[in-house]
């Protein structure tokens, strides 16, 4: 499913985020929004993949460790 940062936290939040794919381009901005900014919880990651375009841009694609815990204290 392709979905918004929101979506993709909602989904880690409820424990149900089976694997995230986040596609990287080589832009620099001096601001911004956090990707995850309404995930209250930390969530652990194993980078699965790492694929590199000639654009420079770079698709990482993660699952969840299996010991990350969703409903851990917030760090």
């Amino acid at each position: 499913m392709i979905g918004s940062a929101h979506l993709s936290a909602d989904l880690a939040q409820a424990g149900i985020l089976d694997e995230l794919r986040i596609m990287i381009s080589p832009i620099v901005f001096g601001q911004g929004r956090s990707l995850f900014e309404t995930l209250n919880e930390r969530v652990s990651l194993d980078l699965l993949r790492v694929r590199q375009f000639e654009s420079g841009n770079m698709l990482l694609t993660y699952r969840p460790t299996s010991h990350s815990c969703y409903n851990s204290a917030k760090t």
